[in-house]
């Protein structure tokens, strides 16, 4: 399950968690429809990793995909999350100033 809450015009506080047992429900559909596949035939899996990053997620560690533009933009997820402490140390600055 993935959140966010809009907190200003720029500023989103992300979280990702196991959805609840009700979420699940929720989600199902009630009925399956007869649907074309959702993978294509060509993609091979055969040597993929089942739950690779679920260890992360219990850790508490999100795992966020960039957009290639902006991922693009820094040389490794260090630089990243100095970015993003920047930023956020000034959005709180923002936030102190006009409260």
């Amino acid at each position: 399950m993935v959140a966010h809450k809009e907190q200003s015009d720029t500023i989103r506080r992300i979280s990702a968690r196991l959805a609840t047992q009700g979420e699940r429900k929720i989600m199902k559909s009630p009925e399956k429809k007869e649907q074309e596949p959702e993978m294509r035939a060509e993609y091979d899996f055969s040597k993929g990793v089942r739950g690779k990053y679920a260890k992360r997620l219990l850790e508490g560690r999100n795992i966020l995909l960039l957009d290639p533009d902006v991922a693009g933009l820094f040389p490794d997820s260090k630089t990243v999350n100095d970015a993003l402490r920047a930023l956020a140390r000034i959005a709180q600055a923002r936030v102190k100033k006009a409260g």
